[in-house]
């Protein structure tokens, strides 16, 4: 499992309330890159393999409400 805090933007906001959904395929994205960069798989390695990464069965959990100044606990794990 990865973990990281990702800090939204206020470009991640349709308004002052309310992220943009986009931003949930764009944060699943981000993470998956730095989990596989992680554990030794970035871009330049998976480059030089001939190699690319899935997303496969994105999830999303939302535990409270998101605050426009809190960072965001984002999780990954490997199926």
């Amino acid at each position: 499992m990865f973990h990281f805090q990702y800090i939204p933007r206020y470009g991640d906001y349709k308004d002052y309330e309310t992220l943009k959904p986009a931003l949930a395929l764009d944060i699943a994205q981000d993470m998956g890159i730095r989990h596989s960069e992680a554990v030794g798989y970035g871009i330049e390695v998976l480059r030089g393999l001939n190699y690319a990464w899935l997303l496969q069965g994105v999830k999303l959990h939302f535990e409270k409400p998101m605050s426009v100044t809190a960072p965001l606990d984002v999780s990954t794990a490997v199926r």
